[in-house]
């Protein structure tokens, strides 16, 4: 036999139950009287998403009398502090509102505005770890340029009431709230920018996340390259935690891919059979550009990165800068002072070769300044370290600026 509505009313408050006291009133409240269309699974779902991706600053379009931001508040405490943005245009909620989080102790955590939501959080500096989008349904559509411009990279945007008591699903109805939401819907599914999936936590919240920056899915990459004169299969993962596993057959190539590892905090495993009976130029060049393949790959679109980097490494007497751009333009400047010198049985002069495809196949503008140096040796490793530091700042996300980082839109 289905449930009743109350059975499930019921269910979800014996659930919710907890030692919080204006919790508990307030769900009551939510579940039975002023808002029907929401309640205690609805707010515990915004608590879990804020806890799950430790949300220290959310942004709220269109609070009501304070459950929703009580249960951020509450996220957000226990996520080490930050703040709560509440907004509503009705004073009288908004007094209701501070009244019950004074009660429940979070006061510290809430900043209340008065006004228009999306012009307030327009005017509000970001970016925010979640924006909670409940405003009149007719502004939802131009709400999602604003959102996006003010959402971190790996933030979270929340959308209630997407299902809108069924209204959606007739046809007949054209009333601007359930227009709102239907081209609201419609413009998530266009946006190349997001994925994302409705939930149906009672009236349905929609999850949208920045497609750049889903996790699990590490920024990786795994090539595999066969020609006459080698054959490599090599994987990067610019998430790593600087783990190396690399064996080319050229003992000092291996030694440097791993310090550029360890120092560019990437994971990097390099299997490589070359013509070594020749000499060690194939070998060398060819894992340059597998290595360069994997980083412009790993990258993708370059969404939300930082893209420049420059680190300097002092290695006894040595002293070498590597700066890079990754601009989608291959170019090198090499001045390595290793021209006809031998480290052990590696010819110097093949570092500024693998320097030289690795920029052509990362589409990166590399440059490679020795200041000081004697020791050849102390030269290249200086050089290797210092292209994993700055690869590394290069490839981090700057949640400042979700989007591509040129002024054209696209690198």
């Amino acid at each position: 036999m289905p449930a009743t509505y109350e059975q499930i009313t019921d269910y979800h408050l014996q659930l919710s139950r907890h030692s919080d006291p204006v919790l508990n009133r307030m769900e009551e409240e939510a579940t039975r009287d002023r808002f029907p269309i929401i309640g205690p699974a609805a707010g515990k779902f915004c608590y879990l998403m804020a806890r799950a991706i430790g949300a220290r600053k959310v942004f709220e379009l269109g609070s009501g009398y304070g459950y929703s931001t009580l249960w951020f508040a509450r996220a957000v405490r226990e996520n080490g502090g930050g703040e709560v943005h509440h907004t509503i245009w009705d004073e009288g909620l908004q007094a209701r509102a501070r009244a019950n989080i004074q009660e429940a102790g979070y006061s510290d955590l809430v900043r209340f505005h008065l006004g228009e939501a999306v012009q307030t959080l327009r005017e509000t500096a970001g970016p925010f770890d979640i924006l909670f989008n409940d405003i009149d349904k007719d502004g939802y559509p131009a709400s999602l340029p604003v959102m996006k411009e003010k959402l971190r990279v790996g933030g979270l945007i929340l959308i209630d009431n997407m299902i809108w008591q069924g209204r959606i699903f007739d046809p007949s109805d054209t009333n601007p709230q359930t227009e709102g939401v239907r081209e609201f819907t419609r413009l998530l599914q266009e946006d190349k920018d997001f994925v994302f999936q409705l939930i149906p936590v009672r009236d349905g919240i929609i999850t949208a996340l920045p497609r750049r920056i889903i996790h699990p899915m590490p920024r990786s990459a795994e090539i595999e390259r066969k020609t006459a004169e080698t054959e490599i299969t090599l994987s990067l993962n610019l998430d790593g935690k600087g783990e190396a596993d690399v064996e080319t057959g050229v003992g000092f190539l291996d030694h440097m891919l791993t310090l550029f590892a360890r120092h560019g905090l990437m994971d990097l495993m390099v299997r490589c059979r070359g013509d070594l009976h020749v000499d060690q130029h194939h070998t060398v060049e060819d894992v340059g550009i597998c290595l360069g393949m994997a980083i412009a790959q790993a990258v993708g679109d370059k969404r939300g990165i930082v893209r420049y980097g420059t680190f300097t490494v002092p290695m006894d007497e040595s002293l070498v800068m590597v700066s890079l751009d990754l601009s989608g333009r291959a170019y090198l400047v090499c001045n390595l002072d290793v021209r006809n010198r031998k480290i052990g049985e590696f010819d110097a002069e093949l570092a500024p070769e693998f320097l030289r495809a690795l920029a052509a196949n990362a589409l990166m503008n590399l440059h490679v300044h020795q200041f000081h140096g004697e020791n050849a040796h102390h030269i290249v490793e200086a050089a290797f370290k210092a292209l994993g530091r700055s690869l590394d700042a290069a490839t981090r996300i700057d949640e400042r600026h979700p989007g591509i980082p040129s002024t054209k839109g696209v690198l």
